[in-house]
């Protein structure tokens, strides 16, 4: 599992409060204000983010999703799901909305 954290104290804030409950199966890494996501690592199953994406669906994290993956965030206020491969040909996806939120905005280089 891995997380990605614009801020640097809180990076340090979470990699304690991981250590400090003896999970190992998990990182928080310094994201780069250029790259949303953690492409070296991709593809992924799940991807969650818990910022607003201002610019629409952000796609760069979409190419990070496995076939059968699931990404959610809030995308210009709505609360979105991307479901990748899911009972289609493989790399199409299908989006759905739930609902009205309000998040800080998502840094895209």
């Amino acid at each position: 599992m891995v997380g990605v954290e614009l801020i640097s104290p809180l990076v340090d804030r979470s990699r304690d409060a991981l250590s400090s409950l003896g999970i190992d199966n998990a990182q928080i890494l310094l994201a780069n204000r250029d790259i949303l996501g953690h492409p070296e690592g991709a593809p992924y199953d799940r991807i969650l983010f818990s910022a607003n994406a201002e610019r629409g669906l952000p796609t760069s994290l979409v190419e990070q999703l496995t076939d059968g993956g699931i990404m959610v965030g809030p995308v210009d206020g709505v609360m979105t799901v991307v479901a990748k491969g899911l009972g289609q040909t493989a790399g199409q996806t299908e989006v759905t909305e739930h609902g009205l939120y309000r998040f800080v905005p998502l840094q895209e280089g």
